[in-house]
């Protein structure tokens, strides 16, 4: 009998360690604990307080703010608001989007915060990211697209371009509670940096102006989308086997599958991707198709085994020719969307179809909009 618990015990021991192993976070500082020194002006971030991570690009200024900060830059009060840290002590404030500026350079102004992972991600392995943002309350701006972006090199953020960013939240974020951004990714092997920040280029940014109290007029965060960020984590989940089954139907066990955001899913029949437009008469995502594309991304990252069909198609305006060309770009931008985000090209097919296959055949423009459509089958 004592064997037997002793063997009972080890058994447990080790599957506590599993559990250990799995949910380990591979931010090395997620909390914002290790510091050089108190915070005690602006921008310390980028001045090398934090042991682990630094400011992208090298010269924006992110705060930090900690229980021990002197003045005006503990976290409880701060010249930005001051908000009880979601864990530990500390946390980094940043300027995702400038709402007014004396000149361009003002208003194309951002910063970003990014750091090592403590090891690269494995190819083709699901991870959560996850982290909490909260508006200040100072700030007269809220944004949307706050988002992490891992890749295999640290980069510097240009306020000029957009990154395809793996995790993003798209909605304008107004709440001064800590929110929280989580999204399950599958990398693509090797990706070691992590930023935190809003990726988008300035003509797709999202920005909104609010009220707040005059007595806030003159604090830093005015003027500003101004957020502060705490708790990010990067934890792996599984590598899921490429022979595992589908979930799905007993009713149709080889014919459906189960989405809690599409439903049921008939393996080989279209689903129109509800949501996804373009920019008139271009191949442009427009920034309102990421929730539908982030509801296909989470499909697949949720069923490993299956490949997917991505059909463009358009109305009858325009050359037969021109409208395959265009259905077919468009098809490609959201297979390239998908792969950004980590899913692997060898899932993705994508054709275009003109006109050729119209939901409804009425000549009116309500008739046209709904023809001009992307769909998605998953393939037997």
């Amino acid at each position: 009998m004592r064997f037997h618990g002793i063997a009972y015990i080890t058994i447990a021991f080790l599957f506590a360690l599993q559990a250990v192993a799995i949910a380990q976070n591979l931010v090395p500082d997620g909390s914002f604990e290790q510091y050089l020194d108190c915070p005690h002006d602006y921008g310390t971030v980028r001045l090398g307080i934090l042991r682990h991570w630094w400011a992208t690009p090298n010269n924006c200024t992110p705060d930090y703010f900690h229980q021990c900060g002197k003045n005006d830059f503990s976290t409880e009060k701060n010249t930005c608001g001051g908000l009880p840290p979601q864990e530990g002590k500390g946390y980094v404030g940043l300027i995702i989007r400038t709402g007014e500026g004396k000149n361009q350079a003002d208003l194309y102004y951002r910063e970003a915060i990014q750091t090592e992972l403590l090891e690269p991600l494995r190819p083709n392995a699901r991870y959560v990211v996850r982290f909490y943002v909260a508006r200040s309350e100072y700030s007269n701006y809220a944004a949307g697209n706050i988002g992490a972006l891992l890749t295999p090199h640290p980069i510097e953020i240009s306020v000029l371009k957009d990154y395809p960013a793996q995790v993003r939240h798209p909605e304008i974020i107004t709440s001064t509670q800590w929110v929280k951004i989580e999204d399950t990714i599958v990398a693509r092997g090797g990706e070691r940096y992590l930023t935190i920040g809003e990726f988008e280029r300035y003509e797709q940014r999202k920005i909104l102006p609010l009220q707040v109290a005059p007595k806030y007029s003159k604090r830093f965060s005015y003027s500003r989308a101004y957020y502060f960020i705490d708790k990010v984590s990067v934890e792996f989940l599984d590598e899921p086997n490429a022979s595992s089954e589908m979930l799905l139907t007993r009713k149709a066990p080889s014919s459906y599958i189960i989405s809690p955001d599409f439903g049921e899913i008939q393996v080989g029949k279209p689903v129109v991707l509800t949501g996804v437009k373009f920019a008139y008469n271009q191949a442009e995502l427009l920034p309102q198709s990421e929730v539908t594309l982030n509801k296909l991304y989470r499909l697949l990252v949720l069923h490993p085994q299956i490949k997917i069909l991505i059909v463009g198609h358009t109305d009858e305006k325009g050359t037969a020719e021109y409208n395959q060309l265009l259905s077919e770009e468009r098809a490609r931008r959201v297979a390239i969307y998908l792969h950004n985000k980590g899913i692997s090209p060898e899932r993705i097919r994508f054709k275009g179809k003109g006109a050729s296959e119209p939901l409804n055949t009425a000549k009116t423009p309500e008739a046209h909009e709904e023809n001009r459509r992307v769909e998605f089958i998953i393939e037997p």
